[in-house]
């Protein structure tokens, strides 16, 4: 997915979209803050994506909204729409924010727990 395509869908759930699928010019701080934001998602969720891979974490940054995202498909699709959403929306609406929080939160564990990245009880080795 696209960091464009990952805005597009923040926005559809924001209900910031026009039915033709134009962004409304009254949200261009949005469109400006949304290469940062998502960057910062990737970030967040490295050490999950790497859990899912398998392989050592690393955070791959985009550069442009027309850059392919590299984390997994579940994450990106599942939960950033919703993290995307409630960062963009967190000036303006805390609430509504916290809610999506709630769900990007809660599509993480869920992403996590379906893939083998559970929570297990820590073992005390010596």
């Amino acid at each position: 997915m696209t960091g464009q395509a990952l805005y597009e869908l923040a926005m559809d759930i924001l209900a910031l979209r026009f039915p033709d699928g134009d962004i409304p010019v009254s949200c261009e701080d949005m469109t400006g803050r949304a290469l940062g934001l998502i960057n910062l998602l990737i970030a967040e969720n490295a050490f999950l994506d790497a859990r899912l891979k398998k392989t050592d974490p690393a955070v791959s940054p985009i550069t442009a909204l027309t850059d392919e995202i590299g984390q997994s498909a579940e994450i990106v699709s599942r939960a950033m729409p919703y993290g995307l959403a409630s960062l963009l929306i967190l000036n303006e609406n805390a609430t509504v924010a916290s809610l999506l929080h709630g769900l990007y939160t809660a599509a993480l564990n869920e992403v996590s727990h379906s893939y083998g990245a559970g929570i297990a009880p820590i073992r005390e080795v010596y």
